[in-house]
């Protein structure tokens, strides 16, 4: 049986570089290829430069110069995937231990479970009670829960995404995988109807950061469970497009076009406001120190970047290092 990941990205090179790191270091061995698909407007010289650290045995470019959108990404890899399974990553994303990435996949190669995820809301609230009244669904407990799945960290067949309507963007019932998250537990039912055969659907946790991870530290819940493997840091790609700024007040990603406009920051207005920003910052400087050098003058423009939204923002270097060994300990032990 073959394996695939599928991973659709934005265009940030020190966002996608940092998940390329873990790739090539953790789980490479794990999978048969990883697909990308660079799907940016972002200056072309970025691009040639990224595609060029991409270059490895196990990995497939796919580069689009317009922005497609996550679901849109997706499809366009699911069509060129010819490996009997995938798992669809996103790239604000790792992988830290190996065997995380083989176990889920062995699951759906012994039809132990038609798919494996991680629950997640992301609809109107009617419509979730609706789901949770058709599929017998249960949201109590910790964490985001709900009747749809993250397209992170999801592993399926090959065949079965396939044959979905692979729209796997957001619609009127909800965010991105929506849609198909509620096509896929439908076909599931249907399978269990029909063949007799008792395969579970199989939930994850996502292992998202959080604003609140110091609590879940001293609680000992969700990424501080001393079961993670993995991680989902979230909300790291659209940096280029309104955080991270030039000295112009430019976003990165629009700092070659002619004619934008500066951005004016958004200054965080509550404490979850200001350590979610924290935590965003973090990794941003965690994925750009690894690859500094890398991208020239946009490499420079980066960094400054960062100095820019700590110091407008009233943020500090010691919350960020505090934070930093927080999430540290978990990745390293």
């Amino acid at each position: 049986m073959t394996r695939a990941a599928l991973l659709p990205s934005p265009g940030d090179p020190f966002v996608l570089l940092h998940f390329y790191h873990y790739f090539c270091t953790v789980w490479q061995d794990e999978v048969d290829m990883l697909y990308i698909c660079i799907n940016s407007d972002i200056e072309l010289d970025i691009v040639t430069k990224l595609i060029d650290q991409l270059k490895h045995p196990k990995v497939k470019v796919i580069f689009t110069p317009q922005t497609l959108g996550h679901g849109k990404a997706i499809s366009l890899m699911l069509e060129l995937c010819d490996q009997d399974s995938v798992v669809l990553m996103e790239d604000d994303s790792i992988v830290f231990k190996k065997g995380e990435v083989a176990k889920q996949f062995e699951d759906i190669e012994n039809n132990t479970h038609v798919f494996t995820g991680s629950p997640r809301m992301s609809c109107p609230p009617d419509i979730a009670e609706n789901l949770k009244k058709e599929f017998n669904l249960d949201y109590s407990g910790f964490g985001d829960k709900g009747p749809n799945f993250w397209p992170c960290f999801f592993y399926i067949s090959t065949p079965l995404l396939k044959s979905t309507t692979r729209w796997f963007g957001a619609s009127e019932m909800g965010d991105t995988f929506v849609k198909t998250s509620i096509e896929l537990r439908r076909k599931a039912r249907k399978s269990f109807a029909t063949s007799g055969k008792q395969k579970t659907i199989k939930e994850i946790p996502q292992y998202h950061c959080s604003p609140d991870d110091e609590q879940n530290r001293e609680a000992n819940r969700s990424i501080f469970d001393g079961k993670c493997g993995y991680m989902h840091f979230g909300s790291l790609s659209s940096g280029i497009e309104n955080t991270l700024l030039d000295t112009n007040g430019i976003p990165l990603k629009e700092r070659t076009k002619p004619g934008m406009s500066s951005v004016k920051m958004r200054i965080p207005q509550s404490d979850q406001e200001r350590s979610e920003l924290t935590r965003r910052v973090m990794w941003w400087n965690e994925a750009y120190l690894l690859h500094q050098n890398t991208f020239g003058e946009f490499g420079e423009a980066y960094g400054y970047a960062i100095e820019n939204v700590i110091k407008t923002c009233g943020l500090s270097w010691g919350e960020i290092n505090n934070m930093r060994k927080m999430y540290m300990e978990v990745i390293h032990g």
